[in-house]
């Protein structure tokens, strides 16, 4: 591996570790208004992405991952958003 790619998998590193953290960060703190199904459709979809990051791994396409992994985190970012929502609307 030389500089530029060992840099660059630093760099791709360093931004998947933010992205689970920031993820962890909204499940650990945002989740405490939601229904149990609820919950349950955050476990499918972080499953699926679980089995994502399993297959860009094995293609050795990080980026990919890195790009699921940003979706993901948007989306349950609204998904929590909109059920916070219905939520103090009830």
């Amino acid at each position: 591996m030389d500089y530029l790619e060992s840099e660059e998998w630093e760099e791709t590193n360093e931004e998947v570790e933010k992205l689970t953290k920031n993820l962890r960060l909204v499940i650990e703190n945002c989740i405490k208004n939601l229904k149990e199904q609820d919950l349950l459709t955050i476990k499918d979809k972080m499953q699926m992405l679980v089995e994502q990051g399993e297959f860009w791994q094995k293609k050795d396409n990080i980026k990919r991952y890195i790009y699921d992994l940003k979706e993901f985190l948007l989306w349950v970012c609204d998904f929590v958003e909109k059920k916070d929502n219905e939520f103090f609307e009830n």
